[in-house]
Parts: structure tokens; C-alpha cells; sequence
């Protein structure tokens, strides 16, 4: 049996997985929807823009735990784990990806927003 706190971290990473796994999930119904507005199914709209939000909503929540867990780790290496080598990179890149792809989605969903 493994101590109580690996088995809380391993809850929390199954979480975040299943977290993901539901982002996917919305990103395919995204996909989909956004493939009937193409052809001109303008009734999908809401559908598309709820499909969206929850798809931002699952990514911030996902990454946000997901952090935590990496914060976690990065306190207890050396005290309850062995220590490892945790390399941290494109910080501050993931902010400025998803206010680009929120501004297209704007467009995409409502043309006279265009910059």
C-alpha cells in the first residue's frame, strides 16, 4: 500500500487526466460543430460557442491542478521523493497562444469584430 500522500497525488493526476480527456472530447465536438457552420448551419452557433467555453473552462482547470501538482513536486523532492530533474520551459507562452486563438474564434463567430 503506498503512504497517503502519493495516493492523494496520484487521485489529483488521475483528475487532471480525466480532465483532459473531457478537453478532448470538446475539442472534437468544437471541430465538428464549427464544420456545420462552414456549411452554413448557422442554428449550431450556441452549441459551438458553449462547446468553446467549456473547452477553456476544462484547459484552465486542467492546467491550473496540473501546476499545483508540479509545484508539489518541485517542495517534496529530496524530503519524500528521490530527486529529479524537473525542467521548466515556454513559460508565459501558453497566455499568449490562447488570446490568439480566442481572437480568431471572435472573428470566426462574429465577422464584424475583424481587427
Amino acid at each position: 500500500m503506498q503512504p497517503p500522500y502519493i495516493q492523494e497525488r496520484l487521485k489529483s493526476l488521475n483528475d487532471v487526466e480525466s480532465q483532459l480527456c473531457s478537453m478532448l472530447q470538446e475539442a472534437s465536438q468544437v471541430t465538428f460543430i464549427f464544420g456545420e457552420l462552414k456549411r452554413g448551419n448557422e442554428s449550431v452557433k450556441p452549441q459551438f460557442e458553449n462547446h468553446v467555453k467549456q473547452f477553456y473552462e476544462l484547459l484552465d482547470k486542467s492546467t491550473t491542478q496540473l501546476r499545483k501538482e508540479i509545484q508539489l513536486l518541485d517542495e517534496n523532492v529530496g524530503t519524500r521523493l528521490l530527486p529529479i530533474n524537473v525542467n521548466k520551459k515556454a513559460l508565459g507562452q501558453d497566455t499568449e497562444k490562447m488570446e490568439e486563438q480566442l481572437d480568431l474564434l471572435s472573428v470566426i463567430l462574429d465577422p464584424s469584430k475583424s481587427k
